[in-house]
């Protein structure tokens, strides 16, 4: 049975269901499965580039490497969204960071 944007596969209908086609999505289920892939991708990124520094590799070399990887066309848009995307994961690790070695934080923590 065609409906806008495809075709819906039926789905075996009881006094139960209310749903009788099972490739419908909400829109807030459509709102949360791309805040996840924003959130795997985030997380991608970070796991990629976190330890460049160590690598003795530039950022900029490996954010390329990391775009050619996963067949991110190369433009001025996507690699400054992924330097961007690395900058606030990396300040989230600093801030943390600065946080667990505050000797206030144990104070307050319970942690003496």
């Amino acid at each position: 049975m065609p409906f806008a944007g495809g075709h819906a596969l039926p789905v075996l209908s009881s006094p139960f269901s209310r749903f009788f086609f099972a490739n419908h999505i909400t829109e807030t289920g459509k709102r949360a499965l791309l805040g996840r892939i924003k959130d795997d991708f985030d997380i991608d990124v970070w796991e990629y580039l976190h330890d460049f520094g160590k690598v003795g590799t530039q950022q900029k070399d490996l954010i390329n490497l990391f775009m050619e990887q996963r067949g991110i066309r190369e433009d001025g848009t996507c690699w400054d969204s992924i330097a961007k995307i690395y900058q606030r994961q990396r300040n989230i690790y600093l801030t943390r960071n600065r946080r667990k070695s505050c000797t206030t934080s144990r104070r307050f923590s319970g942690k003496i």
